[in-house]
């Protein structure tokens, strides 16, 4: 915030783009997808022309497939282009490095992982990329009105040594996006690697109002807090990342301490896909930085309730576009949410290969720093 200035307040640079960012999203949820889907395609075809023009990959990949330079792209048009694999990707390398990424994106960085198959897979980021990944994370807290001066812990992958029991890591704030717009309570985390009876102990001493960790890790908790009579009261919320969420996580949840979930869907590769409904337990996919389609065998779109393969599009990363890009997951299309949003909805994700956040030398930051 601005040096003597409480009211009405004025953000630092960073935070005022993330806000203006928001305030788009607050307008763009409840449009029809028609509308979205058409504001989508207008950003695809930018991101279509530049992958062409300064990314070797697909200068020879999409010669002759999908829309030429400038045309509009349509629902046949897109679906033209080949999928991208995560095979390929790794074969590719540099190759899908852009020569030509607008200096007003921000410096590209490599972001590392290991892939469900051991194999490395390195991709590249940019700062516009982040902010979107904040503006997004803000939207989250916001969705699920969350009160930003409690305790939020989390149990997830830490570098080696730094969040070990029992002591953990403890910061003054929520970190990243939230602090640079609101005055938040502390923070506490501990390394996913301890034993359930470790995190229990950790969970009592600090008292977390919010708590972010894995599902298999909450349920197993959940469970061992039942059957050892151990109380979270503060506790106002449960919050998930990676792996598949389950009903019976949020039955052990509600069981040992009466509070719900909301889970976020996400992918090393291309940031947020979806987020849980504040009404509900579907997901809503994150139209504004992503275009997801689920696809049949034959490449055709899945229709309300049916499964396929999840393929995703980033719209903002200039550095390395990844057009179509099957992340390996299967997840059910949803019918329109009555909540009243026209963002897709995703009834359930089935299978999950990769999400965020990763163990130490990752370069995104998970859903808050914390």
């Amino acid at each position: 915030m601005i040096p003597g200035l409480l009211w009405p307040a004025l953000p630092a640079a960073p935070a005022q783009a993330c806000l203006a960012l928001l305030y788009q999203f607050d307008r763009s949820q409840w449009w029809q997808p028609d509308r979205l889907r058409e504001q989508q395609f207008r950003q695809l075809q930018v991101l279509l022309d530049h992958a062409r023009t300064s990314v070797p990959y697909y200068r020879e990949r999409l010669r002759g497939a999908g829309p030429g330079a400038g045309q509009a792209i349509s629902d046949r048009l897109w679906r033209e282009l080949p999928i991208l694999t995560r095979a390929d990707l790794q074969a590719a390398g540099s190759q899908l490095h852009s020569s030509a990424l607008p200096s007003s994106h921000g410096p590209a960085r490599i972001l590392s992982s290991s892939g469900s198959t051991g194999r490395p897979i390195q991709t590249l980021s940019t700062g516009l990329r982040q902010l979107f990944w904040e503006a997004i994370t803000l939207r989250e807290h916001l969705w699920h009105r969350r009160d930003a001066s409690g305790r939020l812990g989390s149990i997830r992958a830490f570098a080696t040594g730094s969040a070990d029991y029992p002591n953990g890591v403890e910061g003054p704030n929520w970190g990243g996006s939230v602090a640079a717009v609101f005055t938040t309570g502390p923070a506490c985390g501990l390394s996913v690697v301890s034993t359930v009876e470790q995190q229990a102990k950790w969970l009592v001493r600090h008292n977390p109002d919010y708590l972010l960790t894995f599902p298999s890790a909450l349920q197993a908790l959940a469970h061992y807090c039942r059957e050892q009579s151990i109380e979270l009261p503060r506790l106002r919320q449960a919050r998930t990342i990676s792996e598949v969420l389950t009903d019976q996580t949020r039955t052990a949840v509600r069981a040992a301490w009466g509070v719900e979930i909301a889970d976020a869907y996400s992918a090393n590769e291309v940031g947020y896909i979806a987020l849980q409904c504040p009404e509900c337990e579907s997901l809503h996919v994150q139209s504004e930085a992503v275009y997801v389609e689920i696809l049949r065998d034959d490449g055709s779109p899945c229709e309300v309730g049916e499964t396929g393969q999840v393929v995703v599009t980033d719209l903002h990363n200039f550095a390395m576009p990844l057009i179509r890009y099957a992340i390996g997951d299967i997840a059910q299309v949803g019918p329109p949410c009555a909540c009243g949003r026209g963002l897709p909805v995703l009834s359930r994700i089935l299978g999950r290969v990769r999400n965020i956040p990763a163990p130490a030398g990752r370069a995104p930051d998970p859903v808050t720093d914390w």
